[in-house]
């Protein structure tokens, strides 16, 4: 997972060429947890280049790798309310499809059980701004 730090150099290089002086955050762990989640729903030539992509040789390769991730990250005493410094790190993740979408309960459990995910299915012609509002107000 050696790639997302090179891509958000990237995105922030291209901010800036933009003539972009306005805030912009890239979190290369996002970068990860999306592409593994994208990864660990993928089949076909579809899951090969993204493992390709991940440096991974299988989807189980993939998970092990986001939890050993998420193992450092709560290690380091980042992610506790009561580390020393009082910094916290908290994350949310949520998948959201089209209704007309919808996924494998199989895909729903590993996405939940692995990648602490929820998934929703919303009318993205008439729910996703209420929606969005509503998620993030409650986090």
């Amino acid at each position: 997972m050696n790639f997302s730090a090179p891509m958000a150099t990237q995105l922030l290089l291209n901010q800036v060429q933009q003539g972009n002086h306005e805030n912009f955050v890239v979190s290369p762990l996002s970068f990860n947890i999306i592409l593994s989640m994208v990864a660990a729903g993928s089949t076909g030539s579809t899951l090969d280049q993204m493992l390709r992509f991940l440096d991974s040789k299988n989807i189980d390769d993939v998970n092990s790798k986001f939890s050993d991730m998420m193992m450092a990250v709560a290690s380091s005493g980042i992610s506790s309310k009561n580390s020393s410094d009082g910094s916290l790190l908290s994350l949310v993740n949520a998948i959201w499809v089209d209704k007309r979408f919808p996924l494998k309960s199989s895909y729903q459990e590993i996405v939940k059980g692995i990648y602490q995910a929820e998934t929703k299915n919303v009318d993205f012609e008439k729910e996703v701004m209420l929606t969005l509002v509503f998620t993030v107000s409650i986090y």
